[in-house]
């Protein structure tokens, strides 16, 4: 049977390098809006973009609700908020190429520093019940088991092709066995 492929790669591997990469990007833009902000020393975006909203409605639903999802952040935190994103983002990107390169370490990295964030996931979920939160809890649960299927699959495989040679060896030289 054939296995099927995405970008040249299983499709689980394909679809862990879409997820990776898109992670990525929305890391890389939050981390360029966070220095964009911090350059015009803005602490406080959404008041500032919906100024003249509230000017006009006091009471709109929409500006006061993203208002009050979005804390005031000195100029100095936000300096650290786009350091990490830009350091995580770098990370997720190592982690697209080692993927693309079928690097074991990288696949047994990913498990490791996904299965190490699913805690937190979790405890997240019950402080903050939200779709997204569950969403994103599945999909790295499926992650993991995932990666660890498929490094327990080779890892067989490779045990399968000792034994195999070591049969093949035994009977082209049975005295030297012996």
């Amino acid at each position: 049977m054939r296995q099927r492929t995405l970008f040249g790669r299983p499709v689980g591997i394909g679809l862990i390098l879409i997820q990776k990469s898109l992670w990525t990007a929305v890391l890389l833009v939050f981390a360029a809006a966070l220095l964009a902000l911090h350059t015009q020393h803005v602490t406080q975006p959404f008041q500032e973009l919906f100024e003249n909203e509230l000017a006009e409605d006091p009471h709109d639903l929409l500006a006061n609700l993203l208002i009050g999802l979005v804390p005031t952040l000195s100029t100095g935190a936000e300096l650290l908020l786009a350091g990490g994103a830009v350091l995580y983002a770098l990370l997720e990107a190592i982690e697209v190429w080692g993927l693309l390169r079928d690097l074991l370490w990288v696949e047994i990295l990913i498990v490791f520093e996904t299965a190490a964030l699913l805690p937190y996931e979790a405890w997240e979920l019950t402080r903050h019940f939200s779709p997204f939160k569950v969403l994103s809890i599945v999909i790295n649960a499926l992650i993991v088991w995932y990666l660890v299927v498929r490094y327990l699959r080779k890892r067989e495989a490779r045990l399968v092709e000792h034994v195999e040679a070591m049969v093949r060896e035994h009977r082209s030289n049975p005295r030297e066995s012996a």
